[in-house]
């Protein structure tokens, strides 16, 4: 009988034991590693590693009631590369692969990360985009990388991002100031490079290396980014990214710039130097001045301007650069009612535009053109007036006018004479072509076809 209590109480005293022990390490470990020493060797081993110079200002150890290592306070330097700071880092590793001198990190926390890359000056204006992606992954080949190595990445590590930081400098000015990162990365399985000192960044991250690939799923709670080539600052939000074998898809990326909000979702297949091919689905709202930063990027903008703002409805997009193909359909609302649809490619084929149709109280129209082998196909039915035009683009060197009938056309672009046509088509005031200094004016025009028979009539006048 007194055996056994004495052995009831040596298996009761063991848990104590147990909290006393980890208790006194969690008080003890901290005193120990923050002495000096071992924080220098740590910033001896990164500067001899990188180049670069890190300072911490302490180490912190937690076994209860979760079992992690922190460094606070860290701040990185590389000359002419950049520089960068984090308020804390919290690795979480598995305490059993400790035990045998494994280190397998689970779960990584990033607080406010601060990063700074300085851009080279490029060559010339095509240079930017090299530049600035040279920049960044020699960054992070030759600083981040060898410096947190060792800890990227194994299965299933999530790395959380709160409150990140990443200024692109060029000549002394941001080039692009990304903002209030907040984002969960998940490490997948199927990972086959870790990042390691060793592992080239840019070979795996734009597969330039067979065989070795960036596996993982991001969700982007929110970033804001700023650059003076946007035409307003741009907030991101995104509910899934998935990289897997240089494929990327994302689902629900959501993008807010000025009054305009969009929804994405698609893929980009062969994420490599430049992009193979991708299909990409849009909703949302565009507001003018979004609308008119598009078209001046296109250099469309001396010719018109754009005006109204826009809802997008199902648009989808592809391109593939394997046939030069680039193809839109969809519908849309401009200005509130003037219903637009539109299904179109272009590729080495030619152009084909299935359809596209116009629609609000002035006008109501549907067209399609093909054209491929040097001949083309114009069909054109409906009314399209000045009136509907002017609720979409200025155009103020036509006067108001409008165009209508039902009209098919085939037209040999090499050999004119022999083109055909059947149907009528009529106008009042209507412009040809809009775009020279003095164009000519058809105060009234007809026009009825009959295979190759044509006969036009017509009052003009100069304006």
């Amino acid at each position: 009988m007194k055996k056994k209590r004495i052995l009831l109480i040596l298996l009761a005293a063991v848990p104590v034991l147990l909290l006393l022990v980890v208790a006194a390490v969690q008080v003890l470990a901290p005193v120990v590693l923050n002495r000096d020493p071992v924080k220098g060797r740590i910033e001896a081993l990164v500067s001899r590693k990188t180049g670069a110079t890190l300072s911490i200002e302490r180490i912190d150890l937690s076994l209860f009631p979760v079992f992690f290592a922190g460094v606070r306070g860290a701040s990185i330097s590389a000359p002419g590369k950049g520089e960068g700071s984090i308020q804390s880092l919290d690795i979480f590793p598995e305490f059993l692969p400790l035990l045998i001198g494994r280190l397998k990190v689970k779960a990584i926390r990033a607080t406010t990360p601060e990063f700074t890359v300085l851009l080279p000056r490029a060559s010339v204006q095509g240079d930017t985009d090299a530049a600035a992606k040279t920049a960044f992954t020699e960054m992070m080949e030759n600083v981040l990388g060898p410096a947190l190595g060792p800890l990227f990445p194994g299965p299933g590590l999530v790395l959380n991002i709160e409150n990140g930081r990443l200024d692109l400098v060029k000549n002394g000015k941001s080039s692009l100031l990304i903002r209030n990162v907040n984002a969960r990365i998940l490490f997948s399985d199927a990972l086959t490079a870790p990042v390691r000192s060793s592992s080239r960044i840019s070979d795996d991250a734009y597969g330039g290396t067979p065989g070795r690939h960036f596996n993982l799923t991001v969700t982007i709670a929110g970033l804001e980014a700023d650059s003076p080539l946007l035409p307003g600052s741009l907030r991101l939000t995104c509910k899934t990214i998935g990289v897997l074998n240089n494929r990327l898809s994302f689902t629900d990326l959501r993008i807010q710039v000025e009054k305009t909000e969009l929804a994405l979702s698609g893929t980009i297949h062969e994420v490599r130097q430049t992009i193979d091919s991708l299909e990409v689905s849009v909703d949302g709202n565009v507001d003018p001045s979004v609308s008119r930063w598009i078209v001046g990027l296109s250099g469309l903008d001396r010719d018109f301007e754009v005006l109204p703002s826009l809802k997008l409805e199902k648009i989808r997009t592809a391109m593939d650069q394997k046939t030069d193909l680039i193809s839109v359909q969809g519908t849309a609302t401009a200005d509130g009612d003037v219903a637009l649809a539109v299904d179109f490619s272009n590729s080495r084929a030619g152009l084909n535009v299935r359809k596209f149709a116009l629609k609000d109280r002035f006008s109501d129209a549907v067209m399609s053109l093909s054209i491929q082998d040097r001949v083309a196909l114009l069909e054109f039915k409906g009314k399209i007036a000045k009136a509907t035009l002017d609720r979409l683009l200025s155009l103020q060197q036509i006067p108001n006018g409008e165009v209508h009938g039902n009209i098919r056309a085939r037209i040999l672009l090499d050999q004119l004479g022999a083109s055909t046509a059947s149907g009528t088509l009529a106008g009042t005031n209507v412009v040809f072509p809009a775009t020279l200094n003095l164009p000519i004016s058809f105060e009234q025009i007809s026009l009825k076809a009959n295979n190759n028979v044509i006969a036009v009539e017509a009052s003009l006048h100069s304006i």
